[in-house]
C-alpha cells in the first residue's frame, strides 16, 4: 500500500512516523517561493512506466517520475528520495507549476549520495516547496529491482560490473572467485560481509597484520585471469579493442578509516599477450572461453600486467575512478612485467584487487571494498549530477 500524507510544522512524533519541523526555507535569487496564496491542495505521486507502482522497478524499467496536479502559482520545489535501510538519497529540483516526466524524471533509480539504494528495501519521497511549511509524502514505496549496469550506455559511458562482492563464490565469469592471503601474517581477511557496504547486500572485508613487512596482505582475483576475455560473441567483448587507456575507466568503492593509516588498494590488470599462440582478439576470446585454460605462467612471462596502487587516506566510503592511462607496469617478469609495455584494453584478460601496508610496511591494516566496475568512453554515471 502506498501511503500519500502531509507533514506540518510540529513538535510531536507518532509511532512509526516521524514528524520534523521545518519552516519556510529562505529564498535565494535562483528559488521562487510560494506566495501565501499558494493552494496547498497538492497531489504527489510516483510513477513508474506511466503507472502510479508500489514497487519500484528499474530492473525492468529504466524511467521513472514524479507528478502533482497544476499548482496556482510557478514556485521550486525539491523532491528527495529516502532508502530506509541503505542511507541512499536521491534529490531532483525543479520549477514549475506543476511536476511531470518533463521536469520530475528519475533515471536508473541513481542516488545522489555514494550509496546505491539496495533491492527490497522500503523508500520514502517527499515533495517541498520553497517558502511552505508543508511536506507532501509518498512512503511505503518497496524499491524492488535495482539497475542493472553491464553493458549500458548512458551519456557515452559504456558500463561493465566486474564484482558486486554479494558473495564469496561467484560465478566465475562474474565475479573475483580466486582468494590469495599472506599465510605468513596475522589475521588475515579476505571474505565479503554485510557489515558494511555502499552497493548491494554486501562488500568484501580485507584486513591484516603485514607480520613479515613485505607490504603484502592478500588478494581477490579471477580465478583464471582469463574471465574478462570470455565471451560468446566478438562484437560483445566486454573491452572494445579500439578503446583508448586514456578512455578505459577502472572503478572502485572503498571504504576509508582513519584508524588504519597505511591503508592501500591496489588494482592490477592483467593482459594476455600471447601473440604467437593467440595472435587476434577473436583467438584470445576462444581460448578464455575453454575453461580448462588459464593465464598460464609462460604466458604470464610474455605478457604485461598493470598497476595503481590506491592509498585509503579518507574516511567512510568513496568512489575511485582511475584512468587505465595512469596504470604503471609491475616489474616482476613472472607475473605479468615481461611485455612490450604498450597498454592494450582489448588484450586485457583479468582482474586482481590486493590489500597493501603501503607506504609503510609492518603495519596492521583494514578496508572494505565494494561495487568494481570498468567504463569505456569516460566516468561512470552512477549518481545523480
Amino acid at each position: 500500500m502506498i501511503l500519500n500524507k502531509l507533514i506540518k510544522n510540529s513538535s510531536f512524533a507518532l509511532l512509526g512516523i516521524i514528524v520534523w519541523s521545518c519552516g519556510p526555507d529562505q529564498v535565494g535569487p535562483n528559488l521562487k517561493g510560494a506566495s501565501d496564496d499558494f493552494d496547498k491542495n497538492v497531489d504527489f505521486h510516483f510513477y513508474q512506466d506511466d503507472n502510479e507502482d508500489p514497487n519500484m522497478k528499474f530492473n525492468l524499467h529504466e524511467t521513472s517520475y514524479f507528478g502533482t496536479n497544476t499548482f496556482n502559482e510557478e514556485v521550486s520545489w525539491t523532491v528527495t528520495v529516502t532508502g530506509y535501510g541503505s542511507g541512499s538519497e536521491a534529490k531532483i529540483s525543479g520549477l514549475s507549476d506543476k511536476l511531470s516526466q518533463d521536469n520530475a524524471e528519475w533515471l536508473y533509480g541513481r542516488s545522489s549520495n555514494v550509496y546505491f539504494f539496495q533491492r527490497n528495501e522500503y523508500v520514502k519521497c517527499e515533495l517541498k516547496i520553497v517558502g511552505l511549511d508543508t511536506t507532501y509524502v509518498v512512503d511505503s514505496l518497496k524499491f524492488q529491482g535495482e539497475y542493472r549496469w553491464t553493458n549500458k550506455t548512458i551519456n557515452g559511458v559504456r558500463h561493465f560490473v566486474v564484482d558486486e562482492f554479494d558473495s564469496d563464490d561467484p560465478i566465475p565469469t562474474q565475479g573475483l572467485s580466486a582468494t590469495s592471503p599472506d599465510q605468513v601474517d596475522n589475521d588475515v581477511v579476505i571474505a565479503v560481509t554485510d557489515a558494511n557496504k555502499v552497493e548491494g547486500s554486501n562488500s568484501l572485508a580485507m584486513s591484516g597484520e603485514d607480520v613479515n613487512s613485505n607490504g603484502w596482505i592478500g588478494s581477490r582475483n579471477h580465478d583464471r585471469l582469463l574471465e574478462l576475455a570470455a565471451c560468446t560473441d566478438l562484437s560483445k567483448m566486454p573491452i572494445d579493442s579500439t578503446t583508448s587507456p586514456d578512455d578505459l575507466y577502472f572503478n572502485i568503492f572503498i571504504y576509508g578509516d582513519s584508524d588504519y593509516p597505511g591503508t592501500t588498494v591496489e588494482l592490477k590488470i592483467y593482459e594476455n599477450e600471447d601473440f604467437d599462440s593467440l595472435p587476434y582478439v577473436d583467438d584470445l576470446r576462444n581460448y578464455a572461453l575453454d575453461e580448462l585454460n588459464t593465464l598460464n605462467s609462460a604466458q604470464k612471462a610474455i605478457s604485461d600486467a598493470w598497476l595503481y596502487d590506491i592509498i585509503v587516506n579518507w574516511d567512510g566510503w568513496k568512489m575511485v575512478s582511475v584512468p587505465y592511462s595512469a596504470f604503471r607496469a609491475t616489474n616482476n617478469p613472472l607475473t605479468g612485467g615481461n611485455g612490450n609495455r604498450i597498454k592494450e584494453p582489448g588484450r586485457i584478460s583479468g582482474i586482481e584487487a590486493s590489500l597493501l601496508s603501503f607506504p609503510t610496511a609492518g603495519l596492521e591494516v583494514k578496508t572494505y571494498i565494494d561495487f568494481l566496475t570498468f567504463t569505456q568512453g569516460g566516468r561512470p554515471q552512477f549518481k545523480l549530477q
